[in-house]
């Protein structure tokens, strides 16, 4: 193993977060491209989801976790 480590120029650059103005104005260009149903159904390329094969327990942790009830102790 190398003692250096390589820095290589070719990484991309990590840009600064925008601003709440800069992120408002690129989430409304956004939205005027999507169709307004496509925030509630999924797209009709996707195939349609599997059945859940939780267990029995993972199924009740699960209930017990949406309905925020806490854990037994």
């Amino acid at each position: 193993m190398p003692l250096i480590n390589e820095i290589h120029e070719s990484l991309p650059y990590i840009d600064a977060e925008p601003t709440p103005t800069e992120r408002a104005a690129a989430e409304s260009l956004i939205a005027t491209y999507l169709e307004p149903s496509s925030t509630s159904t999924p797209h009709p390329s996707l195939p349609p989801l599997l059945p859940s094969n939780l267990s029995p327990a993972l199924t009740t942790e699960h209930n017990r976790i949406s309905s925020s009830t806490p854990p037994p102790l």
